[in-house]
Order: structure tokens, then sequence, then C-alpha cells
């Protein structure tokens, strides 16, 4: 299942996107109902001809939780990979995890499911994980913190900056965002990237507004997101 270009063993892998849903502090964890029943993150295999990651991640996620069950997309949050399992499939997959925020709906399992949890920090890594989660978890908790952010009318926040990344979606009323030179008039449903360190302001309008944040440190401190 391997080939050589110029002398180098190169390795072929299955691709499949997962999401790290979040709703409040907790992450939406699901239990394999194949082999050992493991825990895994909602999502699946790219399929061929498949080319719109977003689409794929929607398409898995209405297969595997029900219709109803909706998120927004924030952004990629990790890669990993999951070794081959003889009994499943001969090759490894290549893992890339999507942070997503939970909006509505409960999920309703498939068959390719047997029970899910809304898990804390601390309750996911308690539980038996699939090959691979572990260091994903890890990665996703030290990353990235998500939290909703009100803000009052007309509320005005002056130049400032953050020691952390800072990407957000827009859920209600609006805001005017200025960095890098830029202002941007953003309303629900936009988003909008703010890196560590850069300057930047915001005026809030008549309504006030709020949005949901994944905030992450480039150098985490131990333990810390």
């Amino acid at each position: 299942m391997k080939s050589h270009s110029k002398g180098r063993e190169l390795q072929q892998f299955q691709v499949a996107l997962k999401a790290f849903v979040v709703r409040g502090e907790r992450l939406l964890m699901v239990r394999e109902a194949d082999g050992a029943k493991l825990w895994e993150l909602p999502g699946g295999r790219i399929e061929v001809g498949e080319d719109r990651l977003l689409d794929v991640l929607s398409r898995e996620l209405a297969e595997e939780l029900g219709a109803g069950f909706a998120v927004d997309v924030i952004g990629p949050a990790a890669g990993w990979i999951r070794p081959p399992d003889p009994s499943r499939r001969t090759l490894p997959v290549f893992l890339l995890g999507f942070e997503c925020r939970h909006r509505g709906g409960e999920p309703v399992l498939s068959g390719e499911h047997v029970e899910l949890a809304w898990a804390t920090r601390a309750e996911s890594v308690q539980l038996e994980l699939a090959p691979g989660y572990a260091g994903a978890l890890a990665r996703f908790w030290l990353r990235a913190e998500v939290i909703e952010r009100r803000w009052a009318p007309g509320e005005v926040v002056e130049t400032h900056t953050h020691p952390f990344d800072a990407r957000a979606l827009v859920t209600a009323g609006e805001l005017w965002l200025t960095h890098a030179g830029e202002t941007r008039h953003l309303r629900a449903g936009d988003t909008f990237h703010v890196p560590e360190g850069a300057p930047h302001s915001e005026r809030y309008g008549a309504g006030g507004a709020t949005y949901w944040v994944a905030r992450s440190s480039p150098l985490p401190c131990q333990g810390e997101g």
C-alpha cells in the first residue's frame, strides 16, 4: 500500500473530518457501535468526488446526529492520525477536526454509534478513547477556550491587544471592528479573526452584540487553555 518517489517512501491514508462540537463548556463525544465500542468525535470520511470540506462535514453530521442537529463551524482545530484496524480497515486515517459551536437541536444517533456524552474537559479524557484521540483532545483543550461574549448597546472599547489568538462568530447585534487599518461592519453570521498581540478597537451598535469566540494561546501554560 506504499509507493516510492525518488527513493522516499510515501504512505497512503484515508482522510476524514471530525467535529469538536462545543455546548457551553462541554464537548460532544460519541461511542462507536463496532469493535471495542471506543469513544470518538462525530464525523467521517471524505467520499470519492467530494472536494468541499464543510459540505462533507455537514453531510456527516446530518447522517450521524440527525438533520435537526445544527452547528456553526468556527474553523480547523487539530489534526491527528488513527492507526489501521485490521478488522475494519488496512490504512491509517488522517483526521482533521473542526471546532464547532452547537446552534440547536438534540443529536439523534444513527446505527454508527450507541451512546453520546456532553463531556467536560476532565470527563472527556477519562473515556475509553479510540487510538489517536487522547493527544487530539489534549491539544484541543489546550489550544482553545470557547466563550460567549455579550456587549452593551453603544459600548466602545478603545485600542488594545490580547495575549491570545481570537476567532469569533457574531450571533446577534452588530459591531464595528477596526484592525490592521481597516474597519469592518459585522452583523449576525459574520466571522472575524484578531491575531495575538494585534492592536484593535471595537464599537457596538444600538442593540449591542453577542458573539462566540475561540481564544487560543500559541504557548499555553501547562494545564491551562
